[in-house]
């Protein structure tokens, strides 16, 4: 009888799973590059199903806005659905398909239709007849291998935006660099109060030819009409230009052949511990190379002398953003011996860069350095040779001129009586089997921070909880408190995943923890912190103090999950 239950409810189970349908439907698959589209996934016939992933096939931008459940009952028949909202915002124009959305309901998937999508150019509107607009531009159309170039994005608006998310290009071809949060500031424009965001980045460019930059958008939602029971809004995307430029090679013309590829205005500097030393002993140079520039890979200068050894230390590297533009220092360390006595000079050393400003290359020098060497306490250290008189073949006797201090034994058998009373074996014992246990926890001590050492990519992980919880404690006090939050929370997920954390968008999250062990609703919590707090920065919304204790708490419970489940 068992049997014939358990068959009836297999039977029962099967035709609710082959019930179940997914359909896709969008608001329009006509759409320009500046607008974004509602997307619907209906599940009907499941109650608990997992959340739909959509296909974009990289053509889409898709972000989850919620979802609502709807249960109906005609002629007794049951029905159960679940609808899930998408707002969606094309990358570039063409045609392309959306779809299939797959979900999963009790380890079974089931997937959708798809949809042909149309996807036409922006729509041209004056900036003067718009209530927001964004802009993005280069400080130059043309620049020079290596040579620094400043991206940068505005955002303007007259009205508040909510809910904004910012989307910066991936700069093919070039090393970036932020400049810092974004800057904000009120401008009276014909009596409109208008809001300008600022964010740049530096570029430096790795490969020479003609580039064109993606555009950079903001995907965010405008409040059209308020009531008493809640505000309607639109979604919005503001989609800036693409940017040109045109990277030149270096001139080969006038190319010094000690040029090594450093490329900005640098200067050199000398100075020497000692000036006067004894032959044999050693001072230390050292070199500090510094200027407008990233000078990491420069090489050790060489020094070309025949009077002195030379022992190079491991360089040290610093770089700082001053203004718009990158200044670095990279300091030389190096051990010289003096292999002769007197006055020696340590020539001059020349170090050769290219100026993008004028276009040529050029050098800077140091002076020669004068050093006394002294000669050391015992002359010139010339060895003597020893000479022996009345050498004869003579065998001699060998006699006893003098003994030793401590007495000399001769045979074991002295060691017996009154000396090994005074030991105790069983202390020996312990003390053999303790030195042996000393050393090898030393040993594994010593390979574990050597490990710890090599392995950057741990350390980085390790303390990238430690980073967050220092900056944390300074955050609500900050001026711009979103910002700040912003850039801790998206440092911390680099640090953690060993990427570039200031370039992380919300929509980079699907992503990065597509084959994570994250749990969903992490995920779900971790997008909506990111949207809350692009919303508090390019939104204009004015944070409270009560805002801002939510948002904290919100903050370490996410940064306290991540770390669990990471």
């Amino acid at each position: 009888m068992k049997f014939y239950i358990l068959i009836c409810l297999l039977i029962v189970a099967n035709l609710c799973l082959a019930q179940i349908q997914v359909h896709l439907e969008v608001d329009s698959d006509t759409i320009s590059l500046n607008e974004v589209v509602g997307v619907n996934v209906k599940v009907i016939g499941a109650r608990n199903s997992s959340t739909p992933t959509i296909n974009t096939n990289e053509n889409f931008n898709i972000q989850h806005e919620g979802s609502s459940s709807q249960i109906s009952i005609i002629n007794g028949d049951t029905t159960i659905s679940t609808s899930h909202q998408y707002q969606l915002s094309p990358i570039k124009p063409g045609t392309f398909t959306l779809g299939p959305a797959t979900v999963e309901v009790n380890g079974k998937e089931f997937t959708s239709n798809t949809i042909s999508i149309k996807v036409g150019g922006t729509t041209n509107i004056p900036n003067k007849d718009r209530n927001y607009y964004v802009e993005a531009f280069l400080d130059k159309k043309e620049a020079y291998l290596g040579e620094q170039v400043i991206y940068t994005f505005k955002l303007f608006n007259k009205v508040q935006l909510y809910n904004s998310t910012l989307e910066i290009p991936k700069f093919d071809g070039f090393i970036s660099e932020s400049l810092g949060s974004e800057k904000s500031i009120i401008k009276i424009i014909n009596g409109v109060r208008w809001k300008e965001t600022e964010i740049k980045t530096l570029l430096i460019p790795t490969r020479t030819g003609d580039f064109e930059i993606p555009p950079a958008s903001i995907n965010a939602k405008l409040i059209v009409s308020q009531s008493f029971f809640g505000a309607e809004t639109k979604p919005v995307r503001l989609i800036s230009e693409t940017v040109k430029i045109k990277i030149k090679e270096l001139p080969l013309a006038n190319k010094p052949a000690n040029f090594l590829g450093l490329i900005g205005e640098f200067d050199i500097k000398t100075s020497i511990e000692k000036n006067n030393i004894k032959r044999g002993e050693s001072t230390t140079l050292t070199l500090e190379i510094s200027g407008i520039g990233d000078s990491r890979d420069f090489p050790e200068p060489a020094i070309k002398t025949n009077d002195f050894k030379i022992y190079n230390d491991k360089p040290t590297f610093n770089k700082t953003i001053q203004g718009d533009q990158i200044k670095s220092v990279k300091t030389f360390k190096k051990a010289i011996v003096p292999q002769k006595a007197g006055t020696i000079m340590l020539p001059a050393i020349e170090i050769t860069f290219f100026n993008p400003i004028s276009g040529k290359y050029e050098s800077r020098s140091t002076q020669a350095i004068s050093i006394n060497v002294l000669p050391s306490e015992n002359g010139e250290d010339e060895l003597k040779m020893a000479t022996f008189n009345n050498l004869t073949s003579e065998k001699r006797n060998i006699n006893l001129l003098a003994t030793d201090l401590m007495p000399i034994f001769y045979h074991p058998g002295v060691l017996e009586g009154n000396f090994t009373k005074k030991i105790n074996i069983s202390h020996l014992y312990v003390f053999n089997i303790l030195t042996f246990v000393l050393y090898i926890f030393l040993y594994y001590q010593k390979n574990m921070r050597n490990k710890l050492k090599l392995d950057v990519k741990k350390i980085r992980r390790n303390k990238a909880f430690g980073i967050f919880n220092k900056q944390f404690k300074t955050l609500k006090h900050q001026v711009n408190f979103a910002s700040h939050a912003s850039t801790m929370l998206r440092e911390y997920l680099g640090d953690k995943l060993q990427l570039d954390g200031k370039s992380i968008t919300t929509f980079d999250l699907d992503k990065i923890f597509l084959h994570s062990q994250i749990s969903k609703t992490t995920l779900i919590e971790l997008k909506n912190i990111f949207a809350k707090l692009d919303n508090f920065q390019f939104g204009g919304i004015t944070i409270s103090d009560q805002e801002k204790d939510k948002l904290l708490v919100t903050l370490v419970k996410i940064v306290k999950k991540l770390e669990k489940e990471i």
